[in-house]
């Protein structure tokens, strides 16, 4: 990679080695499996999603039109 103060190689740019990288990627993996076996499995699924139907993070995001599924790929 090259910067404003030179050329920097890759590895000095890394602050995590491979067996941080593979513990991060295990705690990630387990932490999304959690959530969603408690959002579709769990008893407090229903009312997670209905805890992310009051909140609106991107107010003016409009929806796509929906077309018909086999227009789905089609131009």
């Amino acid at each position: 990679m090259v910067s404003p103060y030179g050329e920097i190689a890759c590895s000095d740019l890394s602050r995590l080695n491979d067996a941080e990288m593979k513990l991060l990627m295990i705690d990630v993996t387990n932490r999304c499996h959690r959530f969603l076996w408690e959002l579709f499995v769990g008893a407090r699924g229903e009312a997670i999603i209905e805890a992310l139907k009051e909140r609106d993070p991107v107010p003016k995001w409009y929806d796509p039109e929906s077309r018909g599924s086999s227009d789905a790929f089609s131009t």
